[in-house]
């Protein structure tokens, strides 16, 4: 296994610059977990590049909020797979951003908060759980031994924000680490550090383990896993499966709520700096909304019930503006 570090770095220089779904059980993800958390992230699967071991996905927060769906569903953004893809949700964050007069008025800020946003999937095992509950059951299935034999895999599935991908990145492009962090034999584990809560004051900080260990050890991993651990990985490429574009526009309207990703860990932000404010154009206030993304991270999220006021009167407000802005064509 050899990574192409150039197309990796060039990768980290794109995220630095500008910064689905698999429908599966809850138990399938990493739980992001207040403190330290200790993970081992796998190599790429079969039929994949050495440096495709993660997967990319274009992600909406918060579709189709209304007094039964208080938070909103996550869906896969269209574009994922095809960046000329039609997405209603895309479209609605820009009819939005149309109506938007300034940064961080109510319409950039509805713009912003449905605005596609990265979210990155990687195989992994998370070091909290003890290998040795696991084994294959008559039908060839894991199962878990301490939880009365329920269907489970030990290779997880850890998704996470744009934040988090660029630490990540940044260890692997560097030589003293490299592909050491998704080494079988004598590899480095990866601890992700959640500090604070809320939308605005979650941190993430990621740092390499100092000592090698191996991703099964002997001792602890059941039989048939460390050497055929790639049957067992997660087809990442999943992730990026997206509802058709009446499928999500049904969401939209308050209609299906299933999220295209039962990983519980959601939308994180970083707090926006303030700055002068000034007039900007249509495309620069879309540029802010692009901006943005690399401020979003998008691990565990709270209710965001104090954000911009009541939201029930905005959408009200912005139907009413869209209303007026049809008659006058």
């Amino acid at each position: 296994m050899a990574f192409n570090m150039d197309k990796l770095k060039e990768k980290l220089e794109g995220l630095s610059n500008n910064s689905g779904g698999s429908q599966g059980p809850t138990n399938q993800f990493v739980k992001i977990e207040d403190g330290k958390n200790r993970i081992r992230l796998l190599p790429a699967g079969p039929g994949r590049e050495p440096e495709e071991f993660y997967e990319e996905v274009w992600v909406h927060y918060g579709v189709g909020k209304n007094p039964e769906n208080k938070n909103g569903t996550m869906v896969v953004c269209p574009k994922s797979r095809d960046e000329n893809a039609k997405c209603p949700v895309c479209e609605l964050s820009k009819q939005y951003n149309d109506l938007s007069k300034k940064k961080d008025d109510k319409y950039h800020k509805m713009a912003k908060d449905i605005y596609k946003k990265k979210r990155v999937y990687f195989n992994a095992i998370p070091r909290n759980i003890d290998l040795k509950d696991f084994e294959l059951n008559e039908d060839g299935k894991w199962i878990n031994t301490n939880e009365e034999d329920r269907e489970e895999s030990p290779i997880k599935v850890l998704g996470v924000g744009i934040g988090v991908f660029k630490e990540i990145l940044k260890l692997v492009v560097d030589p003293e680490y490299g592909e050491d962090l998704v080494k079988i034999e004598g590899g480095l584990d990866i601890t992700i550090t959640k500090e604070g809560s809320g939308r605005f004051n979650t941190k993430y900080s990621v740092a390499p383990a100092r000592k090698e260990s191996d991703a099964f050890p002997e001792d602890e991993a059941p039989e048939g896993l460390a050497e055929n651990f790639e049957e067992y990985l997660n087809d990442l490429a999943e992730f990026s499966n997206a509802k058709s574009y009446d499928e999500i526009a049904d969401i939209l309207d308050g209609g299906d709520t299933d999220s295209d990703d039962d990983d519980k860990d959601e939308e994180e932000e970083e707090k926006p700096k303030k700055g002068k404010k000034d007039k900007k154009s249509k495309k620069s206030k879309l540029k802010d909304l692009e901006d943005d993304e690399d401020e979003d991270d998008s691990e565990d999220s709270e209710d965001d019930e104090d954000e911009d006021g009541d939201e029930d009167d905005l959408d009200a407000d912005i139907q009413k503006a869209l209303a007026r802005k049809k008659r006058k064509k």
